[in-house]
């Protein structure tokens, strides 16, 4: 008897953008309470208070550190891959997988290039 999963993690930066529409719309003076904005904005209530007590990290900054690329790094790397296809060549997993290693130094896994495609993309 555990509890029910009400979001997806394919909803995960859909649920930061609301945590930190209510939290603005609390400061900008939109919403009087945390309670109403997390209302408005579907948000939990608890979790939103934790975001704004700073007890908890969001999403992207708690995870940085098991990033495989900085967001420099991978900035460049999206442009590499931008430049490849404007010049029609086709891009090849081992092609992405061998810039990675030369941008970062460490050797990304056999799945890392296609969840980059599509966290890039």
């Amino acid at each position: 008897m555990g509890r029910e999963r009400t979001e997806q993690a394919s909803q995960a930066p859909d649920r930061e953008r609301r945590i930190q529409a209510a939290i603005s719309g609390v400061a900008n003076g939109l919403y009087k309470s945390y309670r109403t904005a997390a209302k408005a904005e579907g948000v939990v209530r608890q979790t939103l208070m934790i975001q704004v007590n700073g007890h908890c990290k969001t999403r992207d900054k708690a995870f940085t550190k098991l990033q495989l690329l900085t967001p420099i790094q991978e900035e460049t790397l999206v442009d590499w891959c931008r430049l490849n296809s404007s010049s029609a060549t086709p891009l090849h997993f081992t092609n992405l997988r061998a810039q990675a290693l030369q941008v970062c130094g460490k050797h990304p896994g056999k799945n890392w290039p296609r969840r980059f495609l599509i966290y890039s993309a």
